[in-house]
């Protein structure tokens, strides 16, 4: 979505906030990059401690608008499994996500 803009403005969130936030500036952003963190309500509240409605709805919206999206879906240590991470990719799949990244989460102890 070029727009005729000299920028480009490339977004990073989780979407877990409120969809008026996502709705004002969904038509600025050229592409968004959404850390999903699981897609299993329980998994993503044991690791954020909140719930995963607004990021799901927010994603649903993106998605009704046609952005140009890339979720990335995290193995987390000691939150999530490979079967958790691949049950997220079927989901996202399901809701027509078509661009996602898997990647683990590396977590240093000092």
């Amino acid at each position: 979505m070029d727009n005729g803009k000299s920028w480009k403005i490339n977004i990073e969130s989780s979407l877990n906030v409120p969809s008026t936030t996502v709705e004002a500036i969904g038509d600025i952003i050229d592409h968004w990059i959404v850390d999903i963190k699981d897609m299993n309500p329980l998994i993503y509240k044991a690791y954020t401690g909140k719930d995963n409605a607004a990021v799901i709805g927010n994603l649903r919206y993106l998605l009704s608008k046609n952005a140009r999206i890339t979720v990335r879906v995290p193995l987390i240590p000691d939150f999530n499994t490979d079967a958790d991470v691949e049950n997220s990719v079927n989901a996202l799949k399901k809701m027509g996500v078509t661009n996602m990244d898997r990647f683990s989460y590396i977590i240093k102890m000092h």
